[in-house]
């Protein structure tokens, strides 16, 4: 009779201890201080995250409560709004199931990042503020030094944080790292990613603003994630963002003011503002490298700028692809590229079986410029105001329109045996002529291998005013909240043009067989649906 009861008990105990270990408690850190004095009466976050790794009933310390399972540590504070601030004086290390939820705000006393992260453990950071970090290595807030985590970033603001390495305010060494609803603002990186590095990262609803890098990714910097550890990013802004592409080992490299990614990249509904690349490389907003697969879609991108002051440096004002790109259904404005081989939207550089689709390249600029001023009027125009096409590359352009782009071509190609641009379907049209500048006619396209094919309408002729001046009727864009348009984060996306028919010529302008046979996207940037015989181009005018 016993043994029976005996082993019913043991696995009743084995149960009720499993019940235990998945049980979770929760740690109240009531002291600002960054010690671990034993019995002292007061829980320090430093103790409070040894007391959640110990998982001890019987640990020393009887300062925090016991941790157990995956521990949430909250704070007490007498502004429960603001929370506690509290400064650390030496790292801490996260190595347990854990969660902190603030609000609180964290600092370093200025010789050490914040947090170190490893192992394969689950760590939730909510309502955080992460200052001041400053770090030798990489990491200026953040280290999370192994492969095997899953970290979730929420509501949290990472401020003024710096790395002598990468990742001014984050480095992660390929762990899944998902980042929402939070801001980074004026960290640095004397290397690599401005605010972060690394790969296998989702970025939501999250703000970038002012980060630096002294090489590449003024924001975010990846490189060795493949297609299982994409970066994806979704309804974010970056703006002001700068790479510098300082001299490394005797070489200037680096660029991507905003991004510079050899990983797989995708970006959707996503605003890239007045971000910019300095150095020879470029991409003002994005740096897609050699081994890189972008794809951006639903995206602004306006007012970036890349390659100053020196002949032959920088090019991609928005986008410098190496790598493959999709452009989809986007809008390329007002970008500059001030030096090197021009490309004031977007240079493809070697990147074979790229493609832009219903998209738009407008008003951008390719000239050569050493004021380092984006207020200074177009006067040395380089070639290819919009695109330019380089080196082995393979372009398609579909349902698009590029027009309005100042450079002495309104799409350049470098020549090359086996480069190549094809255009279909797709409105090319240019705003201004060179001929008081050197004296040469505007041109469309110059140079390389260019094929066309299916309904484009091309025009050559000068509709706006001679450069250097500005354009007395300039089409611009503009937030709505109706209308037609592309999701952005700030609304919708709608095109402000001076009449309603600004864009007529495109209308019905199409060969029926091309929208049908064989079957290409027939749904333009709005997402509506075309009507045979289908209009040339990204824009459809209201009355369609």
């Amino acid at each position: 009779m016993n043994r029976p009861t005996t082993l019913f008990a043991g696995l009743l105990f084995s149960f009720l201890a499993a019940i235990g270990a998945a049980h979770a408690n929760t740690i109240t850190v009531n002291s600002t201080a960054d010690n671990n004095v034993t019995n002292d009466g007061q829980c320090t976050l430093r103790e409070a995250v040894q007391a959640a790794r110990d998982d001890n009933m019987n640990q020393s310390n009887k300062d925090c409560a016991w941790g157990q399972g995956k521990d949430k540590i909250v704070f007490a504070a007498r502004d429960p709004a603001a929370g506690p601030v509290i400064i650390l004086n030496t790292q801490i290390q996260l190595s347990s199931d854990l969660i902190i939820q603030g609000p609180a705000t964290i600092r370093s006393a200025g010789s050490e990042r914040l947090f170190r992260i490893g192992g394969q453990y689950e760590i939730d950071l909510i309502e955080l503020e992460l200052e001041d970090g400053n770090e030798i290595g990489a990491g200026g807030a953040i280290l999370i030094s192994t492969g095997a985590a899953t970290v979730l970033i929420e509501s949290c603001v990472f401020r003024n944080n710096f790395a002598a390495n990468n990742g001014g305010a984050i480095n992660n060494f390929n762990s899944l790292v998902t980042i929402k609803n939070s801001e980074f603002i004026t960290n640095e990186s004397g290397a690599n990613g401005g605010a972060i590095r690394g790969s296998d990262l989702i970025i939501e609803n999250t703000y970038f603003t002012s980060n630096h890098a002294a090489f590449g990714g003024g924001a975010i910097y990846c490189s060795g994630g493949g297609a299982s550890q994409p970066v994806q990013v979704r309804r974010t802004f970056f703006e002001n963002n700068i790479a510098w592409a300082e001299i490394d080992g005797g070489n200037q490299s680096g660029g991507g003011g905003a991004i510079m990614s050899y990983c797989h990249l995708d970006v959707e509904e996503t605003e890239f503002l007045a971000n910019m690349a300095f150095g020879v490389v470029g991409g003002g907003a994005v740096l897609n490298g050699s081994s890189g697969v972008a794809t951006i879609r639903r995206s602004l991108l306006q007012v970036n700028s890349a390659g100053f002051g020196e002949t032959g440096s920088g090019s991609g004002g928005a986008i410098l692809s190496q790598g493959r790109l999709v452009l989809d259904r986007s809008v390329l404005t007002e970008n500059v590229v001030r030096g090197g081989l021009g490309g004031g939207g977007v240079m493809f550089q070697d990147s074979q079986l790229s493609e832009i689709v219903n998209s738009v390249i407008m008003n951008n600029t390719a000239q050569f410029d050493q004021t380092h001023a984006l207020s200074t009027q177009p006067n040395q125009p380089q070639s290819g105001g919009g695109i330019t096409i380089f080196g082995n590359s393979d372009v398609t352009v579909i349902h698009s329109s590029i027009l309005f782009n100042f450079g002495k071509s309104e799409i350049h190609f470098v020549p090359s045996p086996t480069g190549e641009g094809n255009f279909q379907n797709t409105l090319i049209q240019g705003a201004f002529t060179d001929e008081t500048c050197d004296g040469h006619d505007f041109q469309l396209f110059n140079g390389g291998n260019t094929s066309v094919s299916g309904g484009n309408l091309q025009y050559g002729t000068k509709t706006m005013p001679t450069c250097p001046e500005i354009p007395i009727v300039k089409p611009g864009l503009t937030f709505a909240s109706g209308g037609f348009g592309v999701s952005t984060p700030g609304g919708l996306m709608s095109f402000d043009y001076p009449t309603p028919d600004y864009f007529g010529p495109a209308v019905g302008g199409g060969v029926a067989t091309f929208c049908s046979d064989p079957v290409v996207n027939q749904r333009d940037l709005f997402s509506f649906a075309r009507v045979l015989p289908c209009d040339v181009g990204a824009v459809e005018v209201p009355t369609q």
